[in-house]
């Protein structure tokens, strides 16, 4: 969004300060919203890789025993009780 306010006030600039005239203006107004969409792009596609990557961290050796989410199964019984 920055890229895109920024823009927007150099196209308002352009057109105070008299460099374009009224008709240009409507040709003008579209290149904030190309311009910050590809900056989006490049922005997601270079950290998309890197936000996603597989991590996998600890024993890779046999499963650990699996416990109930809430502890183990007595203490889920006893919860319920």
């Amino acid at each position: 969004m920055g890229v895109a306010l920024l823009a927007l006030v150099g196209v308002w600039a352009l057109w105070q300060g008299d460099l374009v005239a009224d008709d240009d203006v409507r040709w003008l107004m579209p290149v904030p919203w190309v311009l910050a969409g590809a900056v989006g792009l490049v922005a997601s596609a270079v950290t998309g890789t890197r936000r996603h990557s597989l991590r996998q961290s600890g024993w890779a050796g046999e499963q650990a025993e699996q416990t109930h989410p809430y502890g183990t199964e007595t203490e889920t019984q006893e919860m319920q009780r």
